[in-house]
């Protein structure tokens, strides 16, 4: 496991959603144009090279999923994994990419990418819609995303545990690459139980808002889990990091 830190993540919107009867001719829906801020590329370098892991010869390519998780609420972890997949895409034309929110309880991947009134992974969870209907592309050919969808699956998620493994599966024997959008862990523990042995996890922390309990009770909550905890990304660092998270690194 290792820690990686930047000085804040931000994204620049240079496009629009189609609204009216160019949103209706858009099938599948696509998302904004979001281009990573140049000063954060470096932090986001780093992070990518701890996390990705190469095929098994040359011409195979791999295939991982990405829990990105946080403990507190506004630790940044949305953004960053949008940012993760946006570079890494960038960086890799070769590989295809996913995106995907499974924060049903506060979807706020969706509404970064204004899709938030787009069917989505709850639709495919029940049944009122299949996955290849809701990806959505981006202005990168080998990025997609798929939005949380709009009915409320979020207090059935424990019944619906198997569909949301399966449905991982899908997207992992899909895309080489696969990065989760997961729900806040104090309120929601048991959220990322299906993702055991299937995505290795990312703990996004913010600077000056990270405390030592509450970064160690979201790592036990990880390891209940049976999640691989792979890094730790400390969010809009601008000073010291604690030489007690280091420790736990």
């Amino acid at each position: 496991m290792g820690l990686f830190t930047s000085a804040g993540l931000k994204s620049h919107q240079a496009g629009a959603k189609p609204t009216g009867a160019a949103a209706a001719d858009a099938s599948p829906a696509t998302v904004p144009d979001w281009a990573l801020a140049p000063e954060l590329e470096a932090a986001i370098d780093a992070l990518w090279a701890r996390l990705r892991r190469p095929g098994p010869g040359p011409s195979v390519l791999a295939h991982q999923a990405f829990a990105i998780t946080h403990w507190e609420p506004d630790e940044g972890a949305t953004t960053l994994a949008t940012a993760l997949a946006l570079h890494a895409a960038e960086l890799h034309p070769s590989c295809s990419f996913c995106l995907a929110d499974f924060d049903f309880f506060n979807p706020g991947l969706s509404q970064l990418m204004g899709l938030e009134a787009e069917p989505g992974l709850s639709n495919v969870l029940c049944q009122e819609a299949a996955l290849d209907g809701v990806l959505a592309g981006t202005r990168l050919p080998n990025l997609s995303v798929v939005p949380a969808g709009y009915p409320s699956v979020g207090r059935r998620i424990a019944e619906l545990e198997d569909l949301c493994r399966a449905v991982c599966e899908q997207l992992v024997a899909r895309f080489n690459y696969v990065i989760l959008d997961m729900p806040l862990l104090r309120e929601h523990p048991n959220s990322a139980m299906w993702a055991s042995g299937l995505a290795e996890a990312v703990l996004v922390v913010r600077a000056g808002q990270a405390r030592q309990p509450a970064v160690a009770q979201a790592m036990r909550t990880l390891r209940l889990m049976r999640l691989k905890i792979t890094a730790v990304a400390l969010n809009s660092r601008e000073y010291y990091v604690p030489n007690w998270l280091y420790a736990r690194t």
